[in-house]
């Protein structure tokens, strides 16, 4: 695994197509940036696109992040439904 702190552990193409988005605080007191052990990690999600190893190329990725430094956890990238024809 690389070094930056933000690859997510993906090691796949893919890159966000709008800025991520804070969905919610973690507020258990456990939650601790393992990076630079500040409190305060936030659950966040971003629209990727050209992601390699997803049908269809594009999804949802959500991670867990720190407002205070570049950490970011592993990513999980669920892929959008296929269009539906004719509905």
């Amino acid at each position: 695994m690389s070094s930056n702190p933000r690859n997510h552990g993906l090691g796949i193409q893919g890159h966000p197509a709008a800025p991520p988005q804070v969905v919610k605080a973690l507020t258990d007191p456990g939650a601790v940036c393992p990076h630079c052990e500040c409190v305060g990690l936030y659950e966040i999600t971003v629209r990727m696109v050209a992601v390699s190893a997803v049908v269809g190329g594009q999804g949802l990725g959500m991670y867990l992040g720190c407002a205070a430094c570049p950490w970011a956890g592993p990513m999980v990238i669920v892929a959008d439904p296929a269009p539906k024809v004719g509905v």
